[in-house]
C-alpha cells in the first residue's frame, strides 16, 4: 500500500502545484493554524499526528445541528452511527476504536471547553453538547493515551462560543423538518470591558422516522470570562441538560426490516422502552499566559447526572438500569520554552484527576406494567490520576523531535448492597504510555511526519458485568492495549489546495469485544487484532465560485487469534467498514451558499463470526442558505436541506452481536428541513 500511495501522492502534488492561479481563492495559511488538543499548543503543519479541524462555520452549515454526524463526516476515518436513536446515544469510532460500544461512546476521549466528558471508567456521553454553540472541533484520529490516558483511542476536543468572536451579539434560529422535528436555538454573546459572555439555549422535539422514536430535549450552555489583565483570566462554565423522554424503537430482524422499515421492535411497545436523563455541570478555568515566561492553565469541575432507562428486553436480571452520578475533577498544565543541548525546546507538563461516584440500581419491569422489582443495588466509584510531560525539540529549522510520557492510575470499586455484599470488589490498573514523533517541514507549506505511540482502555463498569448473572467485577476481563505506528504528509499549495495523508498500523492485544446472552450485552478479551489503513483528505477551489472537499479512508481491522464469542483468526472486526468516502461540492456567491454532499460506507459485519453482513450504502444530501442584510447590524439567513436525497435504504445503526438477530436500526428516508436565523 505504501509503495503505491506515496508515489501517487507525489505525482498528484506535482499536478496540483500547477493548479491555475485563476482558480485560487483566499485561504488561511495552514502553517499558522494552531491546534490545542495535543495538550502542547502547536502549528498544525508541524504536529506529528493525524489531526483534523472543523471550524464553527462548517459545523453550523452542515445540517439542522442535531447530531455530530452532520459535521464530522468531513473528517477522514471517522464513523458516526445511531444519530436517530437518542435513547441509545450516538456511537463514534476512529480506526475501529469505539466500534464495540452497544450504546454511548467507548474508547474515544471527549473534551468540551477543557472539561472531560469521558468518565474515569472510560465511557463518554455527548448528549449535553449543542452544535449551535460549537466554535471549533479538533479531532485526533489515532490512539492518544499519552495525552488523555484511559480510553483515548481517538480524541474529540470541542470549544464553544465565548463572546469574543467578531460576530458576537444575539442570534435566534428556528428549524423545522420531517417527522415532527422542531428546534429553537437562541444565543446572546458579547464583550463589555474586562467581561465577556456567551449564553445559549435550545429546545428540540422530534417524532422520529420510526415508530416509538420521539425525543424531547433542552440544553443550556453558558460561559462567562473575566480578564484580570492582558495575561490572566478566569472563565466560568455552566452546562445543563434536560431530556425528560427519548423513546427507543429497538433493533429489527432482517425480515422485519423487509416487511416495514419504520416499525419498532415488538418489545419496544411491550416495555415502553425509553430514556430519561438530566445533567448539571459547573466548571472553572484559570489561565495565566505569562507565568515565568510560560503559560499556566488550571481548571476544575463538578457535575451530577440522573439517568434511568427502560430497555426493550425481557431480561429478568434487570431491564431498568438507573443511577445518580456525581463526577468532579481538576487538571493543571504548564508550558514554556527553553533549550536543551543548545537546541530550542517547547515543553508542557501537568496532571489530571477525575472521579465518578455512581449510586446504581437495576430493576426488572414486566411487559405492559409499571411495576418493578429491585435486582441490583450498588455503589460504583472510579478514580483516575494522570501525570504527563511532552516536549518538542527543534533539531534544525526544518526537523522537530516530539516525545511524550504519561503515567495513569485507574481505580474502580463496587460496594454491593444486595445479596449480602457478594458483588463487592476492587480493580486497579496502572499504565505507562509514550509517544515519539519526528516532523520534517521539507517546504515552507509542506511537512511529513512519523510517529509511534501506545494506548490503553480499561473496561467500563458496564463492560465488567458478569455473564453468570452475579454482581461484581468479571475477573476474567482485562484492559485492552495497543501500539500505533503512523506516517503522514500534509500541506497546501498557493492555488489553495490543501491535503492530508496518513498511513497507520495498529496492533492491539486483549481486544475488548461484545457478545449477547439472555438479552444483555457482555464483554470479553479476544486476543490480538491488527488495524492497517490509509486516510486522505483534500480540499480545492474551483472556478466560478465552486470548491470541493473530500475525505477518504480505507482500513482493514482483523482478529489475529481464535477465542470465544465467534472470534476466528482473520475475521473482520464487526461494525467497521473498510471504506468510508465523504465528499462535498460547494458553490458560494456573496449571499448564497449551496452544497451537494455524498457519503459512502462499504459493507461490514454485525457479528464476530462474520456471518451477518451489512450492505454498503451511498447517501446524498443537498443544502443551501441565503443571507439577507437588513441594515442596522441585523441579518437574516434562510436555509433548507434535503437529507438522503435519493431515498437510500441503509442503517442508522448496527447492533453488534445481538443474540436475537436484531442487528438493524433503519435510517430515515428522504427528509426535509428548513429554517430561519436572525442575527442582531
Amino acid at each position: 500500500m505504501k509503495r503505491t500511495l506515496v508515489p501517487l501522492l507525489v505525482s498528484a502534488a506535482a499536478q496540483l502545484s500547477a493548479w491555475p492561479a485563476a482558480y485560487a481563492q483566499p485561504v488561511e495559511r495552514l502553517a499558522a493554524l494552531e491546534v490545542t488538543a495535543p495538550r502542547l499548543t502547536r502549528e498544525l503543519l508541524t504536529t506529528p499526528a493525524a489531526i483534523s479541524v472543523v471550524e464553527g462555520s462548517q459545523v453550523r452549515e452542515a445540517g439542522p445541528n442535531i447530531q455530530l454526524e452532520e459535521s464530522l463526516t468531513r473528517v477522514p476515518g471517522m464513523l458516526l452511527l445511531n444519530g436517530e436513536n437518542f435513547a441509545q446515544g450516538q456511537r463514534i469510532s476512529m480506526r475501529g476504536f469505539g466500534a464495540r460500544a452497544a450504546f454511548g461512546i467507548r474508547g474515544i476521549a471527549v473534551n468540551v471547553d477543557g472539561i472531560p466528558f469521558t468518565m474515569p471508567d472510560g465511557q463518554s456521553q455527548i448528549d449535553a453538547i449543542d452544535l449551535d454553540d460549537v466554535e471549533r472541533i479538533e479531532v485526533i484520529r489515532g490512539p492518544s493515551s499519552v495525552l488523555y490516558g484511559n480510553a483515548a483511542g481517538g480524541v474529540l476536543d470541542i470549544t464553544t462560543a465565548d463572546g469574543l468572536d467578531p460576530d458576537a451579539g444575539a442570534r435566534v434560529r428556528l428549524t423545522a423538518g420531517s417527522h415532527g422535528m422542531q428546534k429553537l436555538y437562541a444565543r446572546h454573546s458579547g464583550e463589555n470591558g474586562d467581561w465577556s459572555h456567551s449564553f445559549g439555549f435550545s429546545s428540540l422535539t422530534q417524532d422520529g422516522y420510526r415508530d416509538h422514536a420521539s425525543v424531547e430535549k433542552r440544553l443550556f450552555n453558558g460561559k462567562v470570562r473575566y480578564r484580570f489583565d492582558d495575561a490572566r483570566s478566569l472563565t466560568t462554565l455552566v452546562n445543563l441538560l434536560d431530556m425528560p423522554r427519548a423513546d427507543d424503537p429497538g433493533g429489527l430482524t432482517l425480515d422485519e426490516v423487509r416487511t416495514r422499515r419504520r416499525q419498532a421492535a415488538p418489545n419496544a411497545y411491550a416495555y415502553d422502552s425509553r430514556l430519561e436523563v438530566s445533567q448539571q455541570l459547573l466548571g472553572l478555568g484559570y489561565q495565566d499566559l505569562d507565568l515565568g515566561g510560560g503559560e499556566l492553565n488550571v481548571s476544575g469541575w463538578v457535575g451530577r447526572r440522573d439517568f434511568e432507562q427502560q430497555l426493550p428486553s425481557p431480561a429478568t436480571s434487570g431491564n431498568v438500569p438507573q443511577f445518580v452520578r456525581h463526577f468532579y475533577g481538576a487538571k493543571a498544565s504548564y508550558s514554556n520554552r527553553s533549550s536543551l543541548a543548545g537546541l530550542p525546546l517547547h515543553y508542557v507538563f501537568g496532571s489530571d484527576l477525575s472521579r465518578q461516584e455512581d449510586n446504581r440500581h437495576r430493576y426488572y419491569s414486566p411487559p405492559h406494567s409499571d411495576s418493578r422489582s429491585l435486582r441490583d443495588d450498588q455503589q460504583q466509584d472510579a478514580t483516575a490520576l494522570g501525570l504527563f510531560a511532552q516536549g518538542d525539540l527543534s533539531l534544525s529549522r526544518t526537523w522537530t523531535l516530539s516525545n511524550g510520557l504519561r503515567y495513569d492510575d485507574v481505580r474502580l470499586s463496587i460496594d454491593d448492597r444486595s445479596d449480602g455484599g457478594q458483588g463487592s470488589g476492587r480493580r486497579s490498573f496502572d499504565q505507562w504510555s509514550y509517544s515519539s514523533g519526528l516532523t520534517w517541514q521539507y517546504l515552507p507549506t509542506h511537512a511529513a511526519y512519523a510517529t509511534i505511540g501506545t494506548a490503553f482502555q480499561t473496561p467500563t463498569f458496564t463492560e465488567f458485568a458478569r455473564p453468570d448473572g452475579d454482581a461484581g467485577f468479571n475477573s476474567g476481563i482485562e484492559p485492552q492495549q495497543a501500539i500505533n505506528r503512523e506516517l503522514g504528509l500534509r500541506g497546501y499549495f498557493n492555488s489553495g489546495v490543501h491535503y492530508d495523508l496518513a498511513l497507520y498500523s495498529i496492533r492491539s492485544k486483549d481486544e475488548l469485544v461484545a457478545y449477547t446472552e439472555q438479552g444483555r450485552t457482555f464483554y470479553a478479551n479476544s486476543g490480538r487484532t491488527k488495524r492497517e489503513g490509509v486516510e486522505f483528505g483534500l480540499s480545492a477551489p474551483l472556478p466560478a465560485g465552486f470548491s470541493v472537499d473530500s475525505a477518504f479512508s480505507y482500513g482493514r481491522a482483523r482478529f489475529e487469534s481464535d477465542s470465544g464469542q465467534g472470534v476466528r483468526n482473520g475475521n473482520q472486526l464487526p461494525g467497521i467498514p473498510e471504506r468510508i468516502w465523504s465528499s462535498r461540492l460547494n458553490w458560494r456567491s456573496e449571499a448564497l451558499r449551496l452544497t451537494f454532499e455524498s457519503q459512502h460506507l462499504s459493507g461490514m459485519y454485525a457479528d464476530n463470526a462474520n456471518q451477518m453482513s451489512i450492505d454498503d450504502s451511498w447517501v446524498f444530501n443537498l443544502r443551501g442558505a441565503r443571507d439577507l442584510h437588513l441594515g442596522g447590524g441585523q441579518a437574516v439567513t434562510l436555509f433548507a436541506g434535503l437529507r438522503n436525497l435519493f431515498d437510500e435504504h441503509y442503517y442508522a445503526n448496527v447492533r453488534i452481536n445481538d443474540a436475537n438477530g436484531r442487528y438493524y436500526e433503519p435510517a430515515a428516508g428522504r427528509t426535509l428541513y428548513a429554517g430561519v436565523e436572525l442575527g442582531f
